[in-house]
């Protein structure tokens, strides 16, 4: 029975990642498209957890969630051409809802972590085994991982630069 709690949660959050990755192609506003990968960035995290790896569910939320999600946001906010000339409240349901459905998912499995914590099927993998791993026969595969993540920096950076400076220079001109 406890094994069909956690393949039944592993499913749902597996679903809610695949439900929002393809509500990132259909949607019409950018911003919203960035929250729809935050919702289905979460739900990979928490499908690492429950695979035994929390360090890399950790990594997932800090790395990809709380850095590169700035860059795309921030990306998003500069560009000229993403505002709507009038402000409008968009329907906020689904993401509202596959949000609610992760939260009650992570808290359920934090409360029964503590209290079975001897009983739980999950085989941790440790940082050290994480390490070796990553730094040993998958060597290759994190630096060119590496690499396409400073080449989005470098793009994000480059393709910022003419909104910026367009900027720049009408505000030059109002002072």
């Amino acid at each position: 029975m406890e094994n069909a709690i956690w393949d039944f949660i592993f499913y749902l959050s597996s679903g809610i990642a695949i439900g929002a990755s393809i509500a990132i192609i259909f949607v019409k506003q950018a911003m919203h498209a960035a929250v729809y990968l935050i919702i289905s960035l979460l739900a990979l995290a928490l499908d690492f957890y429950l695979l035994g790896s929390p360090l890399l569910a950790v990594l997932q939320v800090i790395l990809y969630i709380g850095a590169i999600m700035i860059l795309y946001v921030f990306f998003i906010m500069i560009n000229p051409q993403s505002p709507t000339p009038h402000i409008q409240r968009p329907d906020l349901t689904l993401p509202i809802l596959l949000l609610a459905i992760l939260i009650i998912e992570s808290c359920y499995l934090i409360l029964m972590s503590q209290i079975e914590s001897q009983n739980v099927p999950i085989n941790a993998l440790d940082p050290k085994a994480l390490g070796l791993a990553l730094f040993g026969q998958y060597k290759i595969a994190v630096e060119v991982l590496s690499s396409l993540l400073l080449v989005a920096l470098i793009a994000v950076m480059y393709l910022a630069r003419p909104f910026i400076s367009s900027k720049s220079k009408t505000n030059m001109r109002e002072k």
